[in-house]
């Protein structure tokens, strides 16, 4: 396979809005979405969609899908060599962050794609003023330290 000559990405907060233009959003992209917020409903969209098969998707975790909590995906249409989820200990809402090995081809060395989704700064919680740095710093730890050990997801 010949390595591609760019690399597009898309970065795509949901937001829970279950009515927006997924199709349209979708089909415009290139290699590499990674996405937040994304709910179970918004989860059975894509895979509904033609172009999911165009896509490796990071693993979904049982728990996200049957309480209907919105989780992260990465979507991958270059070879994907790994995925590694490390939640944020401090999370109520099993925050974290999410990463891909992805394989460029051609002789290329590896990239690593990252999302993480930070607690939200909204009342009653005092705009999450604890949370969100700490993820934060750990999101930048994980990034930083990637050579560490993960419980990656294949």
């Amino acid at each position: 396979m010949e390595p591609p000559r760019q690399v597009k990405f898309l970065t795509y907060n949901i937001w829970s809005r279950e009515v927006m233009v997924v199709r349209a959003r979708m089909e415009a992209v290139g290699c590499l979405v990674r996405t937040q917020e994304v709910t179970p409903h918004i989860h059975r969209i894509f895979q509904s969609h033609d172009w999911w098969k165009w896509y490796t998707c990071s693993p979904v975790e049982e728990e996200s899908i049957a309480s209907g909590q919105h989780f992260c995906l990465l979507l991958s249409k270059l070879q994907t060599e790994s995925f590694c989820r490390r939640p944020f200990a401090n999370s109520s809402s099993r925050r974290c962050y999410l990463e891909a090995r992805v394989n460029l081809g051609g002789g290329m060395k590896p990239i690593h794609v990252a999302t993480a989704h930070l607690e939200s700064p909204v009342p009653p919680s005092p705009m999450r003023c604890v949370e969100r740095p700490t993820q934060a710093e750990h999101a930048v730890s994980a990034w930083t330290g990637r050579r560490t050990s993960c419980s990656a997801t294949t």
